[in-house]
């Protein structure tokens, strides 16, 4: 499995890190130090260090460009412009507060990998090993239920996925007159997303020709980490835009 080395000296942000690694199906492995880090690179060579720049031992550009000749994949993480992360050495800088799209663009990137395609007859049981994914039921066009996996979502909910999903379209522009909308819901002529939140648990409505997906999530973070592999599972035309 793919690792990724984590070296952040504050714990939420590793924690959080954590999190959004292994819902992209990788294995983190976190430190919060550079002596910790070099010890961790010792014992075994990650895919890709996330490092932080403000370490307490040791500052993390410098670090990184101590890491050269390990020609290691570095993703700087901090407030460091572009072009000085290049002249460190690194592979692309992460923002904070982190952006569970950005991170898992520079990763697929990093990797050459990319999100599972939809349409594969393995992607409801794929996603359902993901961690922040809780039920996964797929419907037919006309919102029949086809078959499920996790927890049970409510009896009906496919023809109600079908009214909100024909809304969201003709909201999102192909109602005459109307502008289109930009928020939760994303929509193209070829995939259309809908994002419900109640509390800290997220529930996405998406539709691809011929079935609608409802996939209930634990939070907002998972429910990113799904519109990633969403829209990067598009192509040219039919490609979601951030």
């Amino acid at each position: 499995m793919t690792e990724i080395l984590v070296a952040e000296a504050r714990l939420g942000v590793r924690k959080a890190l954590e999190r959004l690694i292994e819902g992209l199906g990788m294995r983190p492995r976190s430190v919060s130090s550079a002596a910790q880090l070099r010890r961790e690179l010792l014992r075994q060579r990650p895919d890709v260090v996330i490092l932080g720049l403000g370490l307490p031992d040791e500052d993390g550009a410098a670090l990184c460009r101590e890491l050269q000749p390990e020609q290691l994949n570095v993703l700087l993480l901090g407030q460091i412009d572009e072009g000085a992360a290049r002249v460190a050495g690194a592979a692309g800088v992460l923002q904070l507060p982190l952006e569970p799209l950005e991170l898992a663009a520079q990763l697929h990137h990093l990797l050459g990998t990319a999100p599972p395609e939809l349409g594969d007859t393995q992607l409801l049981q794929q996603l359902m090993e993901r961690p922040g994914v809780l039920a996964i039921t797929t419907y037919d066009a006309a919102g029949t239920l086809k078959r499920s996996a996790g927890d049970e979502l409510p009896m009906g909910l496919g023809q109600r996925a079908r009214t909100y999903l024909d809304a969201s379209r003709w909201l999102g522009g192909a109602g005459e007159g109307l502008p289109a909308l930009r928020g939760a819901g994303l929509a193209t002529r070829e995939l259309c997303v809908i994002q419900v939140e109640y509390g800290e648990r997220c529930l996405l409505l998406f539709e691809e020709p011929g079935g609608i997906t409802a996939c209930l999530l634990r939070d907002s973070a998972s429910a990113s980490l799904m519109k990633y592999w969403l829209r990067s599972s598009r192509h040219s035309e039919g490609q979601l835009q951030p």
